[in-house]
């Protein structure tokens, strides 16, 4: 090719990235992963030039091509991180990266053109290269956790392929992680959102993103839950230390808890439910719209137990139905409700946001199978000994603002009202009506050694901590620890809540399910051989 001194075969082309004037190739790799990264042939007038064979196909136009399916994209990405992982075998470190650097062959394995520095332990990491993914390479050794390359690589590549708004970058990370949960994948949000946090080396990075995706998959086939033996089942509320006002003590005290709770099990099924009533409402009360959701909830549900008892078998389509019936009834009788009291108080509404509504948010279980509904904003968590993964998203002005593409300003306090809740209504020629609530629905399963959780918003608001990640660290260490102590459900839910509640300053619900399972003769003879090892 003219200019750079070689001559270019039909079948292969020329990849040109620029590469200024300091770059330094004695930190570029002389011989990795068994030519699966490809080093510049010359380096000239500031640009790094390859030979690239013409059928290979850059990562970033496969994220855009919908002729692959979401689980292809998600596998290719896999091995992405496998190859870059092993780039960092013992001498290298990664403190840049860039998604154009990628391209896949005929068989879609990677292929990394090299064409930025990295780290090497001894010498100076150093580039003026404008990359659109850097992390400091200050203090960095070959230990150095760097897994937020990763996970910014990954975002690009996701809102490539799902996004249709034009994301601000600033909330990049916020949109991949809500999509995420909204497509039913919370192990790999949970490792997404590990990784954005730079908790993972590159080897660890990799090996966590192959675990979620095995598990998701192993989520959606089920497993045999032939030998289920029955559920351990609590839950436990408290008014909230902090949100106690002298004034309370001249009402009912169940006036008082904003919040309610739902559970029934028998046999083969259960069901928890929390309800957040929302305490600003002007007309009605928080406490009577989360009541009453409750109340109807419990006669919905036993209506669908005599169904499945005479049936014997539940359906995701049967259970759906069943959860979005109850939210379209509880929705419609809090509005009445609500102009029940409005008439009694003698208040004309002239702005539906005043009138009572509450959160709602339930698991149904059928073995080791779960059907989580929401509605607003109480968290529904899976927990293990390892994790706390979050479950549902939150209905609020802050997550349609980021899925529409919309910017908005940090501060606005507008941004954690609820855009979803049970008490919805309009206003339609001076007259209110009810309005359906939109809910997210999501069925699953549970792995034989994980709870889950549904609760009000406090009990994660008010866990040690100065960001989201670190209460849910918190919260995750404080029912491990206290449960690991008793192996009693009940005893530990009480005692997660006292101790939330000594900093409380809101309502605070928890309730747990964990279903157990009769040890097959393989695995307790494996406890055994353990045992006497």
């Amino acid at each position: 090719m003219a200019g750079i001194g070689i001559s270019i075969p039909e079948e292969v082309t020329v990849l040109r990235f620029e590469v200024k004037s300091n770059y330094r190739l004695d930190l570029i790799p002389n011989d990795v992963e068994n030519n699966r990264v490809r080093l510049p042939i010359v380096i000239k007038d500031g640009y790094a030039y390859f030979i690239k064979e013409c059928n290979q196909r850059s990562l970033v136009d496969l994220a855009k091509d919908k002729t692959i399916s979401d689980e292809v994209f998600f596998e290719l990405f896999g091995k992405v991180l496998e190859l870059l992982s092993n780039v960092e075998k013992d001498l290298f470190k990664f403190y840049c990266l860039a998604p154009n650097s990628i391209f896949l062959d005929d068989d879609l394995e990677p292929l990394l053109y090299l064409y930025y520095p990295l780290f090497v332990e001894g010498k100076r990491a150093e580039t003026n290269l404008d990359l659109p993914i850097f992390i400091s390479p200050s203090n960095m050794s070959l230990e150095s956790k760097n897994s937020r390359l990763l996970a910014d690589l990954f975002s690009r590549l996701f809102l490539m392929r799902f996004s249709e708004n034009e994301i601000d970058f600033r909330n990049r990370a916020e949109y991949v992680r809500n999509t995420l949960l909204m497509q039913g994948k919370f192990d790999l949000n949970h490792w997404f959102n590990k990784s954005y946090n730079n908790k993972y080396t590159f080897a660890e990075c990799s090996e966590k993103y192959k675990e979620a995706i095995q598990l998701t998959k192993k989520r959606a086939e089920g497993f045999d839950g032939s030998n289920f033996r029955g559920y351990r089942l609590a839950s436990y509320s408290k008014i909230g230390k902090g949100k106690l006002k002298p004034e309370d003590d001249f009402k009912e005290t169940s006036s008082v808890n904003q919040d309610a709770y739902f559970e029934k099990k028998s046999g083969e099924m259960a069901i928890v439910a929390v309800f957040d009533g929302i305490s600003s409402s002007a007309v009605g009360n928080g406490n009577i719209a989360s009541r009453l959701a409750a109340e109807i909830l419990k006669r919905k549900y036993e209506e669908f137990e005599a169904k499945y008892e005479e049936n014997g078998k539940v359906t995701e389509k049967e259970v759906k139905k069943f959860f979005e019936e109850f939210v379209n009834e509880a929705n419609k009788n809090i509005v009445a409700e609500a102009l029940n009291q409005a008439e009694k108080m003698e208040i004309e509404i002239t702005d539906t946001s005043v009138m009572m509504a509450t959160t709602f948010t339930g698991v149904l279980m059928v073995k080791n199978e779960f059907y989580m509904c929401s509605v607003g904003d109480s968290p529904c968590y899976v927990l293990n000994e390892q994790s706390a993964k979050k479950v549902n998203i939150e209905h609020n002005l802050r997550l349609e603002k980021l899925l529409s593409g919309q910017r908005f300003d940090e501060s606005d306090p507008m941004l954690n009202s609820l855009t979803q809740a049970l008490g919805m209504a309009t206003i339609q020629n001076n007259e209110i009506k009810p309005v359906k609530p939109s809910c997210e629905f999501l069925h699953s399963t549970l792995m034989p050694d994980e709870f889950i959780m549904v609760m009000s918003d406090g009990v994660i608001d008010f866990s040690l901590g100065n960001t989201e990640n670190d209460k849910e660290k918190y919260f995750h260490s404080l029912f491990i620890d206290k449960y690991n102590k008793t192996n009693m459900l009940k005893e530990t839910v009480e005692d997660v809540l006292d101790e939330l509640n000594k900093q409380a300053g809101d309502n605070i619900t928890l309730c747990v399910i964990k279903p157990e399972f009769t040890k097959i003769e393989s695995e307790e003879e494996g406890d055994k051989n353990e045992e006497v090892s």
